[in-house]
């Protein structure tokens, strides 16, 4: 697959996964500091998996929870949350970014908090779902979400083309994209971004994320319609992987790490260098990217 056979939106949207790190960059001052914890938010990007957008060929999202557990401070001012993205690439809800964008202190313009968000994903600020504590009536009145979220209970929905309330329609579920996002959950994804090989609905995914275990380490996932599907890419994706820069970026033999689970593969290894690092080969369009 080659960027120029994408969608116009899809180009667009894939951009937007760095686009949202560069917003808040832009806004970051002073250095956060940070903990060393380790932790594990643990299942929460999961719930959220059925309900994700359905007409993108792109996808993002976060576990705050984890990277709170990780030591992350995304809860504070707009410098502290805008050094940790800056540090470490992890990406911040599509809401949340407008307050960046805007150097909005206040939350009263996006109707909640970075606290009140314990995970969320999306394609880039046009639709997303997120798990947290939301007050439903600021949210939807407000600046930012108003006409185009919805909240049921401890789920928020936002769409700016389409009714929101859509998103709960479990349109995903079952899916290569559903098993993405869920992939990402069971293998501790702090944050991550993934895109579909082609526009079918039984297209493989491949996305990259960003772990924190004892260190911080990159985690890749190919997600597929089963397992027999998953088990004959095996090699294509191990020499793929081969071809591409995760090697060098990574400490460990990419041969040992490649494993099958289930209808997906992933491997899981520490990062070497900076810890931003983990998203460059997603704007590279890395071989491990391709279909061939």
């Amino acid at each position: 697959m080659t960027e120029e056979s994408r969608s116009p939106r899809r180009r667009v949207a894939w951009v937007g996964v760095g686009a949202a790190v560069a917003v808040v960059v832009a806004a970051a001052a002073v250095v956060a500091n940070r903990g060393d914890d380790d932790g594990d938010g643990g299942g929460c990007l999961s719930g959220l998996a059925g309900n994700v957008p359905v007409d993108s060929g792109v996808i993002s999202g976060s576990d705050l929870d984890r990277a709170r557990a990780a030591g992350l401070d995304v809860d504070g001012s707009l410098e502290d949350a805008g050094q940790a993205v800056l540090d470490t690439g992890v990406q911040l809800d599509p809401l949340t970014q407008r307050r960046f964008q805007f150097l909005e202190e206040s939350t009263e313009g996006t109707g909640y908090a970075v606290a009140d968000v314990r995970c969320w994903v999306g394609e880039g600020s046009q639709e997303f779902v997120a798990e947290g504590s939301f007050e439903r009536e600021a949210v939807t009145t407000s600046a930012a979400g108003g006409g185009a979220t919805v909240v049921r209970g401890d789920v928020l929905a936002l769409d700016t083309d389409d009714p929101p309330a859509a998103l709960f329609d479990a349109p995903s579920e079952g899916t290569p994209r559903a098993e993405l996002v869920e992939a990402f959950d069971r293998h501790g994804a702090v944050t991550f971004a993934g895109i579909s090989v082609d526009d079918t609905d039984v297209a493989p995914w491949v996305g990259l994320g960003l772990a924190h275990g004892d260190v911080w380490e990159l985690l890749a996932v190919w997600a597929y319609p089963s397992d027999e599907a998953a088990n004959a890419d095996l090699g294509r994706v191990l020499n793929a992987v081969h071809d591409g820069e995760v090697p060098s970026m990574i400490s460990g033999d990419v041969d040992d790490l490649l494993r099958q689970d289930g209808s997906s593969l992933w491997l899981r290894a520490p990062l070497e260098g900076e810890i931003a690092s983990w998203s460059a080969p997603l704007h590279m369009l890395d071989p491990m990217f391709s279909t061939s």
